[in-house]
C-alpha cells in the first residue's frame, strides 16, 4: 500500500469508519456532505492548508477515495494551483481550501488573479461558527464581504441542509458564462452539524449562440472590408479556463483543436489576418498562415499594426485589456468593430461596436465563417442580389486582402527570426559589463558565486541562448510551457513560436509566483505531460518553499529560474524612467540547483550558453521535480528597442 494510502486507512481506522461518523442512518455531518457534492461535480483535488476551522473537513477527504486532499506550503500556492488546474482542461474544476481570517486572506492573491483572467475556481473557507459571529472572535472575518469585490459570487452557508443548493450553485457559477473564481464560506458548526440533504445531479449548461440577423450584418462588414482583422482572447480558446470544464475532461483536446479550426476558417472566409490577446499566443498554431502573433508587451510592430490599420476588427472572448490594446490606443476610432463575447457586460464596455454578439467564441466563429462561404459576390446574405451589386468588385477586393495577409505574414516570419546579433536592450552599457561575457561552469555545476548587490561572479547566460533553448522545449512534443511575471518574456512573446494546442499558458493577471505553482496545478490535471514553469527569480522565490511539496507529492514540474539577481521588471522601468537611479530592486540569490538538492529534487546549475541546452535535456529526462538555474547577469536586458511602458 502507498504512504498516502496508508494514510488514508489510518485516518477511517480513527474515526471508526464513515458509518460510525454519520450516526444514523442516511445521515452524516455537513463536511461528509461538502466532500460528497464536490465529487458529484466532478472534483478530483482540493489544495490547501489545515485550519482549525476546516479540520472537519479535511478529516471527510481522508476517509474517501474519489477527492484527494493536498497539502502545500501557503494558502496563495493552494490558490494558484487550483487556477492551473482549471487552465489545463483535463482535470475539471480547480478547487482550493484555506481556514479563517489570515488563512483566507492568504488566498486572496490567487483569487483577485483568477478573477482578473477569468479563470473557474472554486474557494472553499473556513468560518467561525454562527454562535460566535459579530464578537471578534479568534480570526474571525467577514468572508463575504472580504472577497465579493473580487470573485464571479460570495457565498455563505448558514444551514447545513442547504449545502448541496448552495455549493453545487457555486460550482455552476464558477464554469458557466464568463467563468471566474467562486468563494464559498463553511461555518465550523455547519460542517460538524448532522444533515440528511443528499447531493443533487451535475448539471451544466449550454453557452449562447450568436444571433442571426447579427451575424449577418458582421458577415456583411467582412465582405467589404478591405483591412479586416481577427483578435482571439481568452475566451475564444477551448480546453481550458473552464471549457473542460463545461463540457467533459475527455472532450478538452479536442475542444482545443475545435476552436482553433474555428477560428481559422473564419480567418480563411474573410482573407483576414489573425492575432491574439496577451499571454495567448497558441490559440492557433504559429505556423499558420493567418497568425500575426500576440498583441500586449513585445508585440512585434507588424502585429501590432495589422489592428491600428484596420477598417473591420472582430474581436472573439476579449475585453480589451490595458496590455493588449496599449492602453486603449490600439483599436482605430473609424474601425467597424464586431464584439464577440459570452457577458454581455463586456460589450460596449471599452470600445462601442457596431455589431455586439452575445454567444460562445467558438460558436460565432463557425456561424461567421458559414455565413461567408454561402455569399454570393456581389449579393447580400439572403442570396438576393444586391442592387448595383459587383461580383467583380467583390473577387477584387479578396484578392487584395489576401496578398496584403500573405504581405504581412511574410513581415512577421522575418521579424520573428532569432537572430544571433540581437542583444539586450543596453543595460549593460550603462555598467559597462557584457552579458555572458564570463567563463561558464556547466550545467549541474555549482557556477559562480553571488557578491555584491547579489551578482553573480562566474558565467552568465544571454537572453538570446535561453531564448534558444525554450524554444526547443516549445517544439518538444508532450511539454507544456507555463509562463511567470518576469523580465524574460518579452522574448518568449517575440521569438517563440506555439504549434501545438494547450501547451503554452501565461498569466496576463500580473501576480508575481502565478507560474511555479499553477505549474504543479496543470501538472496533477495532465500527469501524462511534462510542465515546464518559466519564472524569473523573484517571483520564484515568493513560492520556492513548495518545491517541498513537489517532492512529497511527487509533481515532476520542473522549474526554469530566470536567475538576474533583481526585480528586473522594476529595475527596466528605473533605468528608462529615472534615469538609472536603482533602488531595491537588486537582489542575493542562493545556489537554486542546490537548494532542489537539499529538498530531494533535482538541481542544474547554468552559468554558459553553450550548456543551456543540456541542461535542459538533463531536466526533462529526470521523472522528479527540478530546478534550471539559468544565472544571468544583474545587467541583462529587454530585446532590442523595447522598453517598459510608463507607470500611469
Amino acid at each position: 500500500m502507498s504512504d498516502r494510502g496508508l494514510e488514508r486507512e489510518r485516518g477511517r481506522e480513527r474515526a471508526g469508519g464513515s458509518e460510525g461518523a454519520r450516526g444514523g442512518e442516511g445521515e452524516r455531518r455537513g463536511a461528509e456532505l461538502v466532500v460528497e457534492c464536490l465529487a458529484a461535480e466532478g472534483v478530483r483535488h482540493v489544495f490547501g492548508l489545515p485550519g482549525t476551522t476546516v479540520m472537519d473537513l479535511i478529516d471527510a477527504l481522508a476517509r474517501q477515495d474519489a477527492v484527494r486532499y493536498l497539502s502545500t506550503r501557503h494558502e496563495q500556492v493552494a490558490g494558484f494551483m487550483a487556477d492551473g488546474y482549471s487552465r489545463a482542461g483535463d482535470g475539471g474544476l480547480g478547487v482550493c481550501l484555506a481556514s479563517r481570517g489570515p488563512g483566507a486572506a492568504n488566498l486572496s492573491i490567487a483569487v483577485q488573479n483568477a478573477h482578473d483572467e477569468s479563470v473557474p475556481m472554486l474557494v472553499l473557507v473556513g468560518q467561525v461558527p454562527g454562535s460566535l459571529r459579530e464578537r471578534r472572535s479568534f480570526e474571525e472575518m467577514d468572508v463575504v464581504a472580504a472577497f465579493r469585490p473580487f470573485c464571479k459570487w460570495a457565498v455563505e452557508i448558514h444551514d447545513g441542509e442547504r449545502i448541496p443548493e448552495l455549493l453545487q450553485r457555486a460550482v455552476r457559477t464558477a464554469v458557466s458564462g464568463r467563468p471566474g473564481p467562486v468563494v464559498v464560506s463553511l461555518p465550523l458548526d455547519v460542517l460538524q452539524a448532522r444533515v440528511s440533504a443528499r447531493p443533487a445531479p451535475r448539471v451544466r449548461f449550454h453557452a449562447p449562440a450568436p444571433d442571426a440577423d447579427g451575424v449577418a450584418e458582421a458577415a456583411e462588414l467582412l465582405a467589404a472590408a478591405e483591412r479586416p482583422v481577427i483578435v482571439v482572447g481568452g475566451g475564444g480558446i477551448g480546453g481550458g479556463a473552464g471549457g473542460a470544464t463545461a463540457a467533459g475532461a475527455e472532450t478538452a483536446g479536442i475542444e482545443a483543436a475545435g476552436a482553433e479550426a474555428a477560428h481559422l476558417a473564419l480567418a480563411e472566409a474573410a482573407d483576414a489576418p489573425l492575432v491574439t490577446t496577451w499571454l495567448r499566443k497558441n490559440a492557433v498554431a504559429d505556423s499558420s498562415p493567418a497568425f500575426l502573433g500576440a498583441l500586449g508587451y513585445g508585440a512585434h510592430d507588424v502585429t501590432d499594426r495589422t489592428v491600428r490599420e484596420a477598417d473591420v476588427v472582430v474581436a472573439l472572448g476579449c475585453r480589451f485589456s490595458e496590455f493588449t490594446t496599449k492602453r486603449w490606443t490600439l483599436v482605430p476610432a473609424g474601425a467597424a468593430l464586431v464584439h464577440v463575447d459570452v457577458d454581455a457586460g463586456e460589450l460596449g464596455r471599452v470600445h462601442l461596436p457596431r455589431v455586439g454578439l452575445v454567444s460562445d467564441a467558438v460558436a460565432a466563429s463557425r456561424a461567421l465563417a458559414a455565413a461567408l462561404g454561402a455569399r454570393e459576390p456581389g449579393a447580400r446574405q439572403s442570396g438576393a442580389r444586391e442592387p448595383g451589386g459587383d461580383p467583380a468588385a467583390d473577387e477584387a477586393r479578396a484578392a487584395r486582402r489576401a496578398a496584403r495577409r500573405e504581405s504581412l505574414r511574410r513581415e512577421y516570419e522575418q521579424a520573428t527570426e532569432l537572430q544571433q546579433a540581437v542583444d539586450g536592450a543596453g543595460l549593460h552599457e550603462l555598467h559597462g559589463s557584457k552579458p555572458g561575457s564570463g567563463s561558464g561552469t556547466g550545467s549541474g555545476s555549482v557556477g559562480g558565486n553571488v557578491g555584491g548587490r547579489g551578482r553573480s561572479t562566474g558565467g552568465t547566460v544571454t537572453s538570446h541562448a535561453l531564448t534558444r533553448g525554450v524554444r526547443r522545449l516549445a517544439e518538444t512534443e508532450g511539454v507544456i510551457l507555463v509562463q511567470d511575471v518576469h523580465t524574460f518574456g518579452p522574448w518568449v512573446q517575440r521569438f517563440v513560436p506555439f504549434d501545438r494546442p494547450r501547451s503554452y499558458y501565461g498569466s496576463a493577471g500580473g501576480a508575481m509566483g502565478w507560474g511555479f505553482p499553477a505549474a504543479m496545478g496543470m501538472a496533477k490535471a495532465r500527469p501524462g505531460e511534462r510542465v515546464v514553469a518559466l519564472s524569473g527569480d523573484g517571483s520564484f522565490w515568493m513560492v520556492a518553499q513548495d518545491f517541498e511539496t513537489c517532492v512529497r507529492e511527487d509533481i515532476p514540474v520542473v522549474n526554469v529560474v530566470v536567475n538576474n539577481f533583481s526585480y528586473g521588471n522594476t529595475r527596466d522601468r528605473q533605468r528608462f524612467a529615472h534615469g538609472g537611479r536603482y533602488s531595491g530592486v537588486f537582489l542575493g540569490n542562493p545556489d537554486f540547483a542546490e537548494f532542489a538538492r537539499l529538498l530531494g529534487g533535482h538541481g542544474i546549475r547554468v552559468t554558459s550558453d553553450d550548456d543551456v541546452l543540456p541542461a535542459f535535456e538533463d531536466a526533462l529526462a529526470q521523472r522528479r521535480p527540478c530546478i534550471v538555474d539559468v544565472v544571468q547577469s544583474e545587467t541583462e536586458g529587454l530585446p532590442e528597442g523595447l522598453q517598459p511602458p510608463k507607470a500611469r
